[in-house]
């Protein structure tokens, strides 16, 4: 009787740490997407101020 108590214990602190392992795991995927988005938003938005400041020494050569 004392083994399965002692088990089904053991079994439910497994899976608790299972659900926060997985819990940190898609957070930590989330903030990866996010990042990802930003650096892609930051990239763009470099090639623009790029673009712009070629654009404007071409107008300063005419």
């Amino acid at each position: 009787m004392l083994t399965i108590i002692a088990l089904t214990v053991l079994l439910v602190i497994l899976i608790c740490l299972g659900i926060l392992f997985g819990f940190f795991i898609y957070k930590d995927l989330k903030r990866t997407e996010h990042t990802i988005e930003l650096d892609q938003e930051l990239a763009e938005h470099n090639l623009l101020e790029v673009d712009l400041e070629s654009e404007l020494e071409q107008e300063t050569v005419k």
